[in-house]
């Protein structure tokens, strides 16, 4: 298996920087994940512990990252 990695960078045109990676879904599909930071710093410590969880909980920590509060709500409703 290849080791998952990310990149920051800074985005000039919303002046902030930008942690990101991807990962393939279920259906084969690459999915990118990115979260915008006031800071260099912020954002590297933001993608190594999405790496991190990641690594340790699988895509799933990626869909309850994007999922909305309704979406959210209906899962525990479930439970």
């Amino acid at each position: 298996m290849r080791s998952r990695k990310g990149y920051v960078f800074f985005d000039e045109k919303a002046q902030s920087w930008i942690a990101r990676t991807s990962i393939t879904d279920e259906n084969g599909k690459r999915r990118f994940v990115k979260k915008r930071t006031k800071s260099k710093a912020e954002a590297e410590v933001w993608l190594k512990s999405l790496l991190r969880q990641i690594d340790d909980e699988g895509r799933r920590v990626i869909d309850f990252n994007q999922m909305t509060f309704n979406h959210l709500a209906d899962h525990y409703e479930e439970f």
